[in-house]
């Protein structure tokens, strides 16, 4: 599909048309500012797949890279299970809200128009359900890093707070960021 989109680039056509040929839906206006944004330099505590971000990458940025990353075989595993699931983020901090899941877009619910993100469990148990967890990825993404952070601020204030894995103020500042981070998407689409 990387190679696809990079011949619909060399086309002339836009992140969202190239992404609307790969996967026959429109993708909501938060992706592309997400990935505008790029998702590496956010430095955020998720795993961004490889589809549909990547693709969303016109030329001049480098274009789609031929090559996945480690998730390939995740985004393989997920697709095998539910073809209509677009994978988007892996949560990584299992303490927070909706921890250890990757969120995904539905393709029916795209075409119906709707921006609507669901989660599977990483562990992808045969019994694992599909459920929805917020109208929009960047509402997951902003309730998981506002979790973290809560949670965080938390701990600060413990007294059981030191030594080995306690939180200082610094790494509760950079949890704030991360919220500020989204916020500021948010606030750029809105």
């Amino acid at each position: 599909m990387s190679r696809w989109a990079r011949s619909l680039y060399e086309r002339g056509l836009t992140p969202g048309q190239v992404l609307h040929a790969c996967y026959d839906v429109h993708f909501p206006r938060e992706l592309f500012a997400v990935a505008e944004s790029d998702p590496v330099k956010l430095s955020l505590p998720v795993d961004f797949t490889n589809q549909p971000w990547k693709l969303a990458v016109p030329l001049p940025g480098g274009g789609p890279r031929p090559h996945p990353d480690s998730m390939e075989s995740f985004e393989h595993t997920i697709y095998d299970r539910d073809p209509d699931l677009v994978p988007l983020a892996l949560f990584i901090d299992s303490s927070a809200l909706h921890g250890g899941c990757l969120v995904c877009y539905r393709l029916t619910e795209l075409s119906a128009g709707r921006s609507t993100v669901f989660a599977v469990r990483r562990s992808l148990s045969p019994g694992d359900q599909v459920r929805p967890v917020a109208e929009s990825f960047l509402s997951a993404m902003h309730a998981h890093l506002e979790d973290i952070h809560h949670q965080w601020e938390t701990r600060l204030e413990l007294d059981s707070n030191y030594g080995n894995g306690s939180i200082d103020e610094a790494s509760v500042n950079e949890a704030q960021g991360w919220v500020d981070r989204v916020e500021a998407i948010q606030r750029r689409i809105a």
